[in-house]
């Protein structure tokens, strides 16, 4: 498994748009890292990110 991948494929891989992890990236909730022109989110950093999230979510329902 790669250390990195491109925005792109964070997308592809997370289910989610690639808008929507930019949004992250500037918001500070996703570490990235550009390389030259490209944008690159580490494996580890993207996984993280989607735990939080989920776990957040799961607090949301149980608080209902």
């Amino acid at each position: 498994m790669p250390i990195t991948i491109s925005l792109k494929r964070a997308a592809e891989e997370s289910g989610l748009s690639p808008r929507t992890l930019r949004y992250a990236i500037e918001r500070g909730e996703l570490k990235s890292c550009r390389v030259g022109r490209r944008l690159l989110i580490p494996v580890k950093e993207l996984e993280r990110f989607l735990l939080a999230k989920h776990d957040g979510y799961k607090e949301l329902r149980n608080a209902k």
